[in-house]
């Protein structure tokens, strides 16, 4: 079993069984809604015409549902082999649980799923010794069971075709690393059917932020079924390919999120895309790394087949859909940190869109992340320009790369500062930064310093950043800014070319600052507490 370290920072089987959950049994009260005959009934399954085999015969291979109209009156799973081990019958048949029906000669359909092959079949014709059964009837039923050589057929003369849906899967070996984030494009299904799941060593959790230091649930070898919209985690020694075979979801997308008021992770959810193609949701939300050891945020809002993701809930009961519609991208910047040419950490600037905290899988692990409040986040929200903290940390001494990655934002000013050697990495130029690190170096390593294309355009043009100085970039030309305090005078008139950067050592009041280009004039009010 692989090793997985945690670190919380942050009868027919329609009727209500694992067959479909859409179809609702109604039952007889045995006072006269139904006359309440029961009894088993054989009957051989035959899918156009050609008697079918189950690749796995067994009590669990097949499912079938009598129907008077919308309505389930019997379900239950059927042993294939029974009667040909018994009795040597010429055809492999069902022995089957109750159907109810009234006096009046209801008409019964059925509804087969393969349980094998995930394959719901819905079309069907009766015949017995050799005609056609329009109505089954308390007679058909009791000759059926008494003569097991001329059995029922139950024809499925047209079927809903099962799709098979692959997800390739990098064995660990001996290496920590390669753990997946995983969901089923089939909506309900157990792990048993999901081709090379449970194969060589392997390792299957469930998270629950309701249990407090014991989140991660270990699914192995337990029964159980793959909610549709619900994440797992799962890890394989060996290369494999998972394949996924049955009817594509078709629900509505939509998943209720948990919120728990737990010390570090209330409101983390696990969920997945339920679909069997790409999917979206109107948030920011978090994946696995290329390397499999951490859990980062998406730098993308597409989400794809048999992905599993996290997600935060703001609110007790909130409901996230997920959509196959794309929808408006976020502008963003994303700071990649790659090693041994994979990425094994990331965080984001978003511009607009809230912040999100750090989540942190394994122990000891390399990160990076923006320190906020005392806090380490994982994503935050910026306005059009600034200078903020990024933290790092080593797990083993190397040499990392951190590159950049923009989305809908252009910038004018874009710079990466090494805290730790003094270098002035301008990102524009050169979008990435090769250090070498060590597991002791301090955590405060970088600093972010920025300006979009739009920062000059608006009301604000000019910032003041952790070293106290005043700063503006991005600016095309020669131009001139002035300080003035609030009885109009000029503090300070200077003329510079692109940016200004100088330390702004003013007592604490409201100024303003003036930015002239010829006869273009802006003002911004900047208040020094």
């Amino acid at each position: 079993m692989k090793k997985l370290l945690l670190t919380l920072v942050v009868a027919l089987g329609l009727c209500g069984s694992v067959f479909a959950q859409s179809y609702e049994s109604n039952w007889p009260d045995f006072n006269g809604n139904y006359f309440p005959f029961q009894g088993a009934f054989v009957a051989t399954i035959m899918v156009n015409g050609q008697i079918m085999m189950p690749e796995v015969p067994g009590w669990d291979a097949l499912e079938v549902a009598a129907f008077v109209g919308d309505e389930c009156r019997g379900n239950d799973m059927y042993m294939i082999d029974f009667y040909m081990q018994e009795y040597g019958d010429t055809y492999p048949v069902i022995d089957g649980a109750p159907i109810y029906y009234d006096n009046g000669g209801e008409a019964v359909t059925f509804k087969m799923y393969d349980h094998v092959n995930n394959v719901l079949y819905e079309t069907y014709e009766l015949t017995w010794m050799g005609e056609p059964i329009e109505i089954l009837t308390g007679e058909d039923h009791m000759e059926g069971w008494e003569d097991p050589d001329n059995p029922i057929f139950i024809n499925f003369i047209s079927a809903t075709p099962g799709e098979t849906f692959t997800l390739d899967i990098t064995g660990y070996g001996s290496e920590e690393g390669h753990w997946y984030l995983i969901s089923s494009p089939i909506g309900e299904t157990n792990p048993t059917n999901v081709e090379n799941m449970l194969s060589n060593e392997y390792d299957l959790y469930a998270f629950d932020q309701t249990q407090p230091q014991e989140e991660w649930q270990n699914y192995k070898n337990t029964n159980f079924l793959m909610e549709p919209g619900k994440g797992y985690l799962y890890a394989n020694q060996e290369d494999v390919t998972l394949s996924f075979t049955g009817t594509p979801y078709e629900g509505d997308g939509e998943v209720t999120l948990v919120k728990e008021e737990t010390p570090y992770l209330s409101g983390w959810n696990l969920v997945g895309n339920p679909f069997g193609e790409t999917a979206y949701i109107d948030r920011d939300f978090y994946i696995m790394n290329e390397a499999g050891t951490e859990i980062v945020p998406a730098e993308t809002e597409a989400i794809e087949p048999m992905q599993g993701i996290f997600v935060i809930a703001e609110e007790i009961g909130e409901i996230l859909t997920f959509t196959t519609e794309a929808p408006n991208k976020n502008a963003r910047l994303a700071l990649n940190l790659i090693c041994n040419n994979n990425v094994v950490d990331r965080a984001i600037v978003n511009f607009g869109k809230r912040s999100l905290p750090k989540f942190q899988l394994f122990e000891n692990s390399t990160k990076i992340y923006i320190p906020m409040e005392g806090k380490d986040y994982a994503v935050v929200s910026a306005g059009e320009m600034g200078e903020m903290p990024v933290n790092f940390k080593a797990e083993s001494n190397g040499s990392y790369t951190m590159n950049i990655s923009t989305q809908e934002v252009s910038f004018t000013y874009l710079h990466l500062i090494d805290n730790m050697t003094g270098a002035d990495v301008n990102l524009l130029e050169t979008p990435y930064y090769t250090f070498n690190a060590q597991t002791n170096n301090y955590a405060s390593r970088f600093r972010l310093v920025f300006a979009t294309g739009s920062s000059v355009d608006g009301d604000s043009f000019s910032f003041i950043n952790g070293a106290g100085n005043l700063c503006i970039f991005g600016i095309e030309g020669e131009a001139t800014v002035q300080v003035v305090d609030v009885l109009g005078h000029v503090l300070s008139s200077e003329t510079f070319s692109g940016s200004y950067e100088k330390k702004f050592d003013v007592a604490p009041s409201v100024y303003m600052i003036r930015l002239i280009q010829g006869n273009d004039v802006k003002t911004q009010k900047m208040v020094i507490k």
